[in-house]
């Protein structure tokens, strides 16, 4: 689509709603001594098929490793999404377009939204999405997809890279770092964004990445630029066409959930 010129342009971006991935990620790993030391003496394998019969005895069923893409909401995360999409409606921000990540939890996001907002109009709405994969999360590797405590346990060497790592720079095995995934997608997305034929936009994404949106849109160093934000956080900026640099609006700077009725969590 060819970009016309608005007055002023507004984009909104958001991270997506509760994920079974932030919900596993404080999940205590049992009796963590003992299971490093399994691992040290028979490997990763027996290790791990041993925390996977444990945990299915304390309830939790899923299969490790998760793939990240398929990754969906949590009830929560529906609930905070078509929140979200009611309060759009109540102050009367409608998108033209939605530009979101072709992950599960941001189509559920979007969708969430988008059902939220019908909700509290009670009728239809028209809204193109266009998916991208220029807006993922960052690829993590071939050790992702297990809770955040197992990993010193299940990959000790690369943990303890990991602690002595800037976290910009941080490269996990076969994955990104936050410097790499801002190298990689500036370039695409300032191409993509120039392209779009828009008054209002949505962007759903991700932590990692919408920070990498909100240093291209502000001109702001990755350095500076807060990393992650709440689920269904929102940041707005605002445009007059007159300089490719957006303005950050000081009331949504720190990304916090549009409303104070959108239930938390990080």
């Amino acid at each position: 689509m060819e970009n016309q010129p608005y007055p002023v342009k507004e984009i909104y971006l958001f991270r997506h709603g509760h994920s079974q991935a932030n919900a596993e990620r404080f999940r205590k790993i049992p009796f963590p001594k003992f299971f490093l030391l399994i691992r040290k003496v028979f490997g990763f394998s027996i290790t791990i098929k041993l925390i996977q019969i444990l945990d299915m005895l304390r309830g939790h069923n899923h299969k490790y490793p998760t793939v990240d893409k398929d990754t969906p909401l949590e009830p929560l995360g529906i609930e905070q999404a078509e929140l979200t999409g009611e309060v759009l409606a109540e102050k009367e921000i409608f998108p033209d377009l939605i530009l979101c990540s072709d992950f599960l939890r941001t189509r559920q996001t979007t969708n969430g939204i988008i059902k939220g907002m019908e909700k509290k109009l009670n009728r239809k709405l028209e809204v193109h999405v266009l998916y991208s994969t220029l807006i993922v999360e960052r690829d993590s590797g071939y050790e992702y997809g297990y809770p955040l405590s197992y990993y010193p346990v299940l990959f000790p060497e690369t943990n303890e890279i990991y602690q002595k790592t800037p976290k910009l720079d941080f490269r996990p095995p076969g994955g990104e770092s936050i410097h790499d995934v801002r190298n990689n997608r500036i370039p695409e997305l300032k191409k993509i964004l120039a392209s779009l034929n828009f008054k209002t936009l949505f962007i759903v994404g991700h932590g990692v990445t919408n920070s990498t949106v909100v240093s291209l849109l502000t001109g702001e160093d990755i350095e500076n630029v807060r990393i992650g934000s709440p689920n269904l956080g929102v940041y707005k900026f605002t445009s007059n066409g007159e300089s490719d640099k957006w303005e950050l609006d000081p009331s949504y700077s720190r990304g916090k959930a549009i409303d104070k009725s959108i239930p938390f969590s990080g």
